[in-house]
């Protein structure tokens, strides 16, 4: 039998577990949408079409609008789309494409 010591940085060992459950953490979202017969679903949003929605996205921005589409990656696409400033006033933007990988949520106002 052969007796061998091994020296392992601590450190290292710890970064590379750290990176692992952030690729994890990041990945989550994927994982989710992607089904079994590696088709993406389609965000449940169909039912939001047509009524106005308030979008909270990074940066701690909002925009509203009417919901008149959206994508598999969550793009969305407000018709009358008005940025909501943080005083509470509206800024107009017209038709209005977001990103889906800015949106933080997304807030139907009808009911």
């Amino acid at each position: 039998m052969l007796n061998q010591t091994c020296e392992i940085d601590l450190s290292a060992l710890v970064k590379l577990k750290t990176l692992f459950f952030a690729a994890l953490y990041l990945l989550q979202p994927l994982a989710r949408t992607v089904m079994s017969n590696n088709e993406v679903s389609l965000p449940q949003l169909s039912s939001y079409v047509g009524k106005h929605v308030t979008v909270r996205m990074h940066g701690n921005r909002k925009v509203s609008g009417e919901l008149a589409g959206f994508d598999q990656f969550m793009n969305l696409v407000l018709k009358g789309g008005a940025e909501v400033l943080a005083d509470g006033s509206t800024k107009p933007m017209g038709d209005t494409l977001l990103r889906g990988q800015s949106v933080v949520n997304l807030e139907l106002l009808d009911a």
